[in-house]
């Protein structure tokens, strides 16, 4: 049975000591309405989680560690997970302004109903990956190496990394949509 309790008891406020949180580990917990202003989260284990109503500006949790976590109804600015390991996570409901994935291992990750400014997977590993109901202004896939990359719930503005599409799954508009970005990548000639 997760413990309910707010973020908010177990962080120091901004700026005092201690805000410093690298390696911390939180397990089976139920965090609602937290709002963070700044500290450092990197290497962070959360595991067996729900996370609702976050209000953070900016998350940096590089190289930390996420399984079976719902985090939903959240509003947060810049969430810096490069080097990370996500597992059994679910974000939903959410907006983000960006979220940097780069080089991170993710696995069994559902993004649903989010509103996404830039999602950079720039050289992480995506396995079983799925975007529903959701705006992407910006999608970084440079060096993405994907298995099952589900795209076709997702509305995207733009695509950076053509190749990184490899082992993604599109609807037949979206296609037709990426057709003029792809024959560029691929430096064909459409004649009338």
């Amino acid at each position: 049975m997760a413990e309910r309790r707010r973020l908010s008891e177990d962080l120091p406020p901004a700026g005092e000591s201690g805000s410093d949180l690298r390696g911390a580990s939180l397990i089976e917990s139920v965090w609602e309405e937290a709002s963070l202003t700044e500290g450092d989260l990197s290497g962070l284990t959360v595991a067996e989680s729900r996370l609702s109503r976050l209000n953070i500006p900016h998350l940096q949790a590089p190289r930390s560690g996420w399984r079976d976590v719902l985090l939903e109804d959240s509003r947060i600015g810049v969430v810096e997970l490069y080097d990370a390991v996500l597992s059994g996570v679910k974000l939903a409901s959410a907006k983000l302004d960006l979220i940097n994935l780069r080089g991170a291992e993710l696995r069994d990750l559902l993004i649903e109903g989010c509103a996404l400014g830039e999602v950079d997977l720039t050289q992480a590993s995506a396995h079983r990956v799925a975007l529903r109901g959701t705006r992407a202004e910006t999608l970084v896939l440079t060096g993405l190496r994907a298995q099952h990359l589900d795209l076709t719930g997702a509305e995207i503005g733009r695509i950076v990394g053509l190749e990184g599409l490899r082992g993604a799954v599109v609807t037949s508009q979206q296609l037709l949509e990426l057709a003029p970005a792809l024959a560029e990548h691929l430096g064909l000639e459409v004649s009338g």
